[in-house]
C-alpha cells in the first residue's frame, strides 16, 4: 500500500514461522508471562506484512490450535485479499477468533489507488465480497479505515457504501478511522495533522463544532480522554489519563517474526537492532532493552513530566522517538496541543451549552 511502513521488508521473500518456531513461541509466551505479567492475560494477534497468504494456512492454523489449547483469543490483522481461502479455519475456531480487522480506504475509485496487488491490480472487489461472507458466517468483523490527504475527502461516500451495502445492520460489523501516522519519517507527505483531520472529520460527518461518531476518534490519542470528560456522547470509548503511549510501554507487547527475534512494537520487526530478544532457538531476553521499553512512562521522559498535557499523549510513539532520536526517553509529541486547542475550540459552543446553557457570542 502507500503509506506502508514495513520499507524493503515487502521485497523480501516470504518468510513464514516453522512448526518449530510456533510451539516454541507458545512455550516462550508462558514463561514471559509468568516473568512480567503473572496476574495478565495473554492475546494473540495474527500479524504481518499479511499473515493471511495461501502458503501461511498451515502455520495460521497452528497458531490458532496452539490458541485455543492455551484458551487465548486471536485478533487477524489482514488485508482481506485472501481471507475466503481461511474461511474453514475461522468456522472451526470461533471461540478463539475475537476479531478480524481488515482495511477499507474508501470507495473502489479510491481505494484502488491505494492497496493494490503486486501487479498493480485494485483490490476493493475482492475485499468487499470477503467482507461480506465472513459477515454471512457471522464472524466478526471490524473495518479499518486509514486516513490523509488522499482519501479523506471520500469518507461520506464510504459510509454510504457501508450502509448501502447492509453491513452496519450485522451485530458481528464494527468500523473505525485511523490516522495514517508516520512516526519514523516526519516528511510523509500525504499525513495529516491530528488537529486538521479531526476539524476535516467533523465538517463532513457532523458540521462544525458537532460530536463526531465514536469510531471516529477513535485513534486520536491525544482527544480520547478528553472527550470522554467534556462531550461523552461523541466516543463510546471511555478512556483514563494516559501515562504510556501504547501497550508496546510497560512490556506489554511481544511480536515474535520468523527471524527467531522478539520485537517491542509491530513496527520493529524486521530490524534485528530493535529486537529485545530471541526465542528460537531458545529464549533469550536482554536485560536492558526489557527495562528501557517497560520502564518508558511520562514519569520517566524528563521532557514529559515538564508537560501540562502528557496524560493526553502518554508520551506519544516509543518507536517513532526511538527512530527520530535514537532513544526511547525523548517525547513523539505529534502536535498534541494544536490538536487539543482545535478540538476544544471545534466543541466550544457544545461544551458552553453542556455546562453553561449558554453560549457567549465571539470576538
Amino acid at each position: 500500500c502507500v503509506y506502508c511502513f514495513e520499507g524493503d521488508l515487502t521485497a523480501k521473500p516470504m518468510r513464514i514461522m516453522t512448526p518449530e518456531q510456533v510451539d516454541q513461541a507458545f512455550r516462550s509466551i508462558d514463561t514471559i508471562r509468568e516473568e512480567f505479567h503473572p496476574a495478565g492475560s495473554a492475546h494473540i494477534i495474527l500479524f504481518g506484512g499479511e499473515p493471511l497468504l495461501r502458503p501461511a494456512y498451515a502455520c495460521v492454523s497452528r497458531i490458532l490450535d496452539k490458541a485455543a489449547e492455551h484458551g487465548y483469543e486471536a485478533e487477524v490483522v489482514t488485508n482481506g485479499v485472501q481471507t475466503d481461502e481461511f474461511m474453514d479455519l475461522f468456522e472451526a475456531h470461533r471461540g478463539v477468533i475475537n476479531q478480524i480487522q481488515i482495511t477499507l480506504d474508501g470507495t473502489r475509485e479510491v481505494h484502488d489507488k491505494r492497496r493494490v496487488h503486486r501487479g498493480g491490480a485494485g483490490t476493493f472487489d475482492e475485499i468487499a465480497l470477503n467482507i461480506e461472507r465472513l459477515l454471512e458466517n457471522r464472524l466478526p468483523v471490524t473495518v479499518r479505515i486509514n486516513v490523509d490527504k488522499e482519501n479523506i475527502e471520500s469518507l461520506p461516500r464510504l459510509m454510504e457504501l457501508i450502509e448501502d451495502r447492509g453491513w452496519n445492520l450485522y451485530p458481528n460489523f464494527s468500523c473505525y478511522m485511523f490516522p495514517v501516522t508516520a512516526h519514523a519519517d516526519v516528511e510523509k507527505a500525504n499525513t495529516l495533522e491530528e488537529d486538521k483531520l479531526l476539524y476535516a472529520l467533523q465538517r463532513m460527518l457532523q458540521g462544525e463544532g458537532g460530536a463526531l461518531p465514536s469510531f471516529a476518534l477513535y485513534g486520536f490519542k491525544v482527544l480520547g480522554h478528553v472527550a470522554s470528560v467534556l462531550a461523552p456522547d461523541s466516543i463510546s470509548l471511555k478512556m483514563p489519563p494516559l501515562f504510556t503511549y501504547c501497550e508496546a510501554n510497560g512490556l506489554r507487547y511481544f511480536a515474535f517474526g520468523p527471524d527467531g527475534n522478539i520485537y517491542p512494537c509491530g513496527q520493529a520487526i524486521g530490524q534485528p537492532d530493535m529486537a529485545i530478544g530471541k526465542f528460537y532457538p531458545d529464549l533469550e531476553l536482554r536485560e536492558q532493552k526489557c527495562k528501557d521499553w517497560a520502564t518508558r512512562s511520562v514519569l520517566t521522559i524528563p521532557q514529559c513530566r515538564e508537560c501540562p498535557i502528557a496524560t493526553l499523549c502518554g508520551g506519544g510513539c516509543a518507536y517513532g522517538a526511538y527512530k527520530q532520536t535514537g532513544s526511547l526517553m525523548t517525547p513523539n509529541c505529534q502536535n498534541c496541543g494544536g490538536t487539543l486547542n482545535a478540538y476544544v475550540e471545534h466543541m466550544r459552543d457544545a461544551i458552553l451549552r453542556k455546562y453553561d446553557g449558554f453560549v457567549e457570542p465571539r470576538g
